[in-house]
């Protein structure tokens, strides 16, 4: 599959889902959102990618949901 079949194709996964979506990379720059998460913003998804959540919102909310993204990323023990 090609690089932009792939991404019109997680566009569309995203923009299927009713709630607020998005992916990020590990450095927390937006790689895609859908239009739930855009309008929340009052924005597009297309201006949203590549900002991180200290571009979109308050210090004090990014570094909370900085904190919520480092937990995440944590290596947990299998429950099966």
């Amino acid at each position: 599959m090609s690089k932009q079949k792939w991404k019109d194709l997680r566009q569309a996964i995203l923009d299927n889902i009713p709630y607020l979506a998005w992916l990020k990379n590990d450095e927390g720059k937006y790689l895609a959102v859908n239009q739930a998460f855009a309008d929340l913003y009052n924005s597009q998804p297309e201006q949203i990618i590549g900002k991180t959540d200290f571009d979109l919102c308050s210090r004090e909310r990014a570094l909370e949901f900085h904190r919520n993204d480092e937990e995440v990323k944590e290596p947990r023990e299998d429950i099966l």
